[in-house]
């Protein structure tokens, strides 16, 4: 059971140190999130990140922290949350009573 899966980016820009990136579907991120950058062709967009902003559910920004950002890198950039708070996935068979299902409350699974 994946309690993690890649959200696919549909574009990732560079300008300065600032990367922006846009999802097919809503990604659901919140400034503050830890994410972790992986399949970029360009290094400098590759790595652990902070969510900086969310203008809207399909775009959200983050800072390279100091390399300048090329325009626009090759590859297929997936983009993973590392780790987030106020939420939980559960995956297995339960009801509203019962059941058994493991859980995943973005740091640890139970």
């Amino acid at each position: 059971m994946n309690f993690n899966p890649p959200i696919q980016l549909e574009s990732l820009n560079g300008n300065g140190t600032t990367a922006t990136a846009t999802t097919r579907y809503p990604h659901r991120l919140s400034v503050g999130n830890n994410i972790e950058i992986v399949s970029s062709e360009d290094t400098n967009f590759n790595g652990t990140f902070t969510v900086a902003s969310v203008p809207n559910e399909f775009t959200f920004t983050y800072s390279s922290g100091g390399p300048t950002l090329s325009a626009q890198p090759n590859g297929v950039p997936e983009v993973y949350i590392n780790s987030y708070t106020g939420s939980y996935v559960r995956g297995g068979m339960f009801d509203e009573q019962n059941g058994f299902f493991y859980e995943y409350d973005g740091q640890d699974i139970y």
